[in-house]
Parts: structure tokens; C-alpha cells; sequence
């Protein structure tokens, strides 16, 4: 796991960005057709800081000091972190009011000094430009040690399961999530990963234990 990144991962995930704004513009206006004037950017920032604290709920084995540390469920922390893709995607859109997808700057190298989850922490909390969230999809590939693509399908994955949940209630919250299937189990069903979500699990706890300076 690295947060120094090569130019062509760079553009790889610039390329992706663009695709997730575009879902991300489409999904909100099925919520809320006049989205860019009535959603509040500071609430959408709050929103995915609150995700942010559930993925990091699901990733104490990794980040805790105090209590009696557990094994990390890389499995639902990636569900967790298109949450909180889906918040920053529409924070930059806010923010940004990009009306055609802007180019990652090639010549960006994140800090090095900045442990992973650090940094990510400090994107969610402040970051809202293109490169913020090109730079935050790159720390999460990382961290769940997927491609770039697959983040994709991951996040397009979740973007359908909030297109059905909007289109069946959520703005009003009369949803029932109990039957939707995970995005992991899709991607594993799909044959985008080789490991159940069990043994992925598994292996990502191993390597965690074998190199703890690497979030």
C-alpha cells in the first residue's frame, strides 16, 4: 500500500472521476431535481465525514490504539467509502460547478510523510476540487488494494442501488435495505474478485499485521 501514485494511475483515476461525476449529477437529480441550488455543501460535507466514521467503524484493526483491537471488515469498509465517494463527488460538484470533467494535474504528488487513512481523513474534511477526489479514489484503492477500475464498478454498483432506493422511497426513508445484496458479493459474484469476502478479509488482516506502518 502507497499513497505516491505513477501518472498513468493518476489519469487512470482522472478518466474514472469523470464517469462518477456523471453518475453522481444523475443520481442526485432523481432525489431532487433542483439539487444544485437547495443541497447545502457544509451538510453534504458533514454527510461524508459521518460516512467516513463508518468505514473507520468497520476498519479498527487498523486504526485503533486504545481497547482491545479487532480484525478490520474490508469488505463493508469499502461499502462504506463509496458513501463516502457518493458525498464528495457531490461536494466537488457543488463547490466546483464543473459543467464539463477537468483534467487531473499529473505534476501532483501526495506527501509521502501522510500516513493513508490520515490523509483521507483531512480530504473528507476539507478537500472539495477535482484532485481532492482524484487523490481521495487513489488512497482508497490502496487501502482496499483494488484497481482503479474496480473502484468503479464498485461505485456504480452502489449508484444503482441508490437509483432503485430512490426511486422507491428514500427521499421520504420508507426503504428496506435488508435484501439489497453488498457490493463486495456482487463484485465477487461478478468475478471482478477472485477471494469471497471472507478470505479477502483474512488476507487483508495478514498483510495489515505484517506491515502496521502502512495506513
Amino acid at each position: 500500500m502507497s499513497n505516491t501514485y505513477p501518472a498513468v494511475t493518476l489519469a487512470a483515476l482522472s478518466s474514472i472521476a469523470g464517469e462518477i461525476f456523471t453518475a453522481q449529477r444523475e443520481l442526485n437529480s432523481l432525489y431532487n431535481q433542483n439539487w444544485e441550488v437547495e443541497y447545502d455543501s457544509v451538510r453534504i460535507r458533514i454527510a461524508a465525514v459521518r460516512e467516513m466514521a463508518e468505514m473507520l467503524d468497520e476498519l479498527k484493526g487498523i486504526h485503533t490504539f486504545f481497547g482491545s483491537k479487532k480484525d478490520s471488515d474490508y469488505a463493508k469498509g469499502l461499502e462504506e467509502f463509496i458513501d463516502v465517494v457518493h458525498f464528495m463527488a457531490t461536494r466537488t460538484l457543488l463547490m466546483y460547478q464543473a459543467t464539463t470533467n477537468p483534467q487531473v494535474d499529473l505534476l501532483f504528488i501526495p506527501d509521502s510523510e501522510v500516513a493513508i487513512l490520515d490523509a483521507m481523513v483531512g480530504l473528507v474534511a476539507a478537500g472539495y476540487f477535482f484532485n481532492d477526489i482524484v487523490r481521495l479514489l487513489a488512497h482508497g484503492c490502496s487501502l482496499f488494494n483494488v484497481t482503479p477500475e474496480h473502484m468503479l464498478v464498485a461505485y456504480l454498483h452502489k449508484n444503482r442501488k441508490n437509483r432503485s432506493r430512490a426511486l422507491n422511497g428514500a427521499a421520504s426513508r420508507d426503504i428496506d435495505k435488508s435484501q439489497e445484496q453488498s457490493t463486495y458479493d456482487y463484485m465477487y459474484e461478478k468475478g471482478f474478485f477472485a477471494d469471497t469476502a471472507e478470505q479477502y478479509n483474512l488476507r487483508m488482516n495478514d498483510y495489515a499485521k505484517a506491515n502496521p506502518s502502512v495506513v
